[in-house]
């Protein structure tokens, strides 16, 4: 079984989750956690929740949870691709811009993986498996790719960190 450990004081408090529980997110004040077999859930009151719509996300690995408005959430996939989650109608739709449908060509042969998107002051930054990272401006529009033929080791970026606007770690 999959479990989920919560440190309150001087205990820790067991939650059992099904066999599909990957990958968990805290989001705005909100416990997330993404279940291949369920979908989105989320950890309210050490009870396990399907949220409102988060079967949209069954078959699908959840590997990034950052807010983009009040009750909007962009999530990254096992699908090489990003939705817009909307808290309150459980809506989860592509961003639909002509500039996403570029990056998500791209993203499609880039393996994007666990906490692969950031975001900052001016846009995002995602860091991908086989593809470097990518800048983009809040409309997804491609500032900067960097990869192996530009400055980095190799295509392969695990993690990484917004320090400053103009600084990536």
């Amino acid at each position: 079984k999959k479990r989920i450990y919560i440190y309150r004081g001087d205990s820790i408090k067991t939650i059992n989750l099904r066999k599909g529980g990957f990958i968990s997110f805290r989001v705005n004040d909100v416990f997330y956690n993404g279940d291949y077999f369920d979908g989105l859930l989320e950890i309210k009151d050490d009870t396990v929740l399907l949220c409102k719509g988060g079967e949209f996300y069954k078959e699908k690995d959840i590997f990034g949870m950052i807010p983009v408005e009040k009750d909007k959430i962009l999530i990254s996939t096992s699908e090489n691709t990003f939705y817009i989650y909307d808290i309150q109608s459980g809506q989860s739709e592509k961003p639909d811009s002509p500039a996403f449908s570029k990056l998500e060509e791209i993203l499609q042969s880039s393996r994007i993986y666990v906490n692969s998107i950031e975001r900052t002051k001016s846009g995002y930054i995602i860091n991908t498996l086989s593809n470097g990272i990518i800048i983009t401006d809040p409309e997804f529009t491609i500032r900067a790719h960097y990869g192996k033929r530009n400055g980095l080791q190799d295509e392969t970026v695990i993690c990484k960190f917004a320090v400053q606007e103009d600084l990536i770690e």
